[in-house]
């Protein structure tokens, strides 16, 4: 394995770290007193001795490269040396790009390019069969989908397909009943780490979704089906008597 065990451990401390780091740094990798982030990396902190000289040496591919070489914190592979300092920041936590808007800040720059479009109405993306607009060409995609049908995402237990990538990986955990996922506050456990993450938003009362007209909620998802009430659109048919409801849950 390519993740820092044993041996391998050992050597990066010998060749990084002086004899009094070495001592403060545990095999397992357990967090250590702070050390602030040189250079570009002022404004945060690295969670272990470890991660902060692997970072300022070079070995993490953010200087120095490791093209083709395993992340040495857990052991992926990445083709250049730019996927490989993107991967590190979801160890270090690092997001160097925010929003001049809202203050969200993001480990990629793709990504705030894509949560701007949040603070837009505008929607130049637009379906020539339903004219339903998007605010991403991916998300036309995504949609013509339901137009002709296309599910190219199947399982392979069960063999139910989905028109989304994101769609297969949480439905594969039904084939699974593990919940590695856990609430911190009430223990109750999930599958996916959204999963959790929207669970959270209970115990800290936040809802960051919000209608531009009426209300907040927890998830898109819910704001996603609110916002149905103020534009009149019913997409969801009952099969047997025809009649359109704007929740799938009220068919």
């Amino acid at each position: 394995s390519a993740v820092m065990e044993g041996g391998d451990l050992d050597y990066l401390l010998k060749n990084n770290f002086t004899k009094q780091q070495r001592i403060k740094i545990k095999s397992d990798g357990r967090p250590t007193p702070k050390l602030k982030l040189r250079g570009e990396r002022k404004q945060g902190f690295f969670r272990t001795f470890n991660e902060e000289k692997l970072y300022t040496n070079g070995q993490t591919g953010s200087r120095g490269g490791r093209k083709g070489q395993p992340c040495v914190l857990c052991g992926k592979v990445f083709p250049s040396n730019s996927k490989m300092t993107i991967h590190m920041r979801t160890h270090t936590s690092e997001k160097p790009y925010r929003c001049a808007q809202c203050m969200k800040r993001f480990s990629q720059s793709c990504n705030l390019k894509i949560h701007m479009s949040t603070h837009s109405r505008e929607k130049p993306y637009r379906c020539d069969q339903c004219m339903k607009g998007f605010k991403r060409s991916n998300d036309l995609k995504i949609h013509m989908r339901i137009h002709s049908g296309e599910r190219p995402y199947r399982c392979d237990q069960c063999m139910m397909c989905f028109r989304q990538g994101c769609h297969l990986k949480m439905h594969m955990g039904i084939h699974s009943k593990e919940k590695p996922y856990r609430c911190d506050q009430c223990m109750k456990r999930f599958r996916q780490s959204y999963d959790l993450k929207i669970h959270m938003r209970i115990h800290s009362g936040e809802k960051p979704c919000m209608c531009l007209q009426c209300k907040e909620f927890r998830q898109s998802y819910d704001l996603k089906i609110h916002m149905r009430i103020h534009s009149g659109e019913k997409p969801c048919v009952c099969l047997m008597c025809k009649a359109s409801f704007s929740d799938p849950r009220h068919i």
